[in-house]
């Protein structure tokens, strides 16, 4: 899911602005470029209150703790709080 005004992908990668990446395993990573830079940690959904929280880590420490809100509509992800930024992430 990329930034949905600032993210532009080059050749299936991001290449400018931020995207999230979830994996089916439940890993997710927040993403941000130029260049590319990021972090990684687990994802869990709430299906009841369509939260999405992404630990990110580093050497296994918690660095930040990220939420964001899906819309089922729209098929975005907003951040909540400050942690992480209030960014919309549209589904690519």
């Amino acid at each position: 899911m990329g930034n949905r005004e600032k993210s532009e992908f080059s050749r299936g990668a991001l290449s400018k602005g931020a995207a999230i990446y979830l994996t089916a395993q439940g890993v997710g990573a927040l993403i941000g470029a130029p260049p590319p830079i990021g972090a990684l940690g687990p994802a869990t959904y709430d299906a009841k209150t369509r939260m999405l929280t992404l630990r990110l880590t580093e050497h296994g420490q918690v660095m930040a703790t990220c939420g964001f809100i899906y819309d089922p509509k729209l098929k975005i992800l907003k951040g909540q709080g400050t942690e992480c930024g209030a960014d919309v992430f549209k589904r690519r």
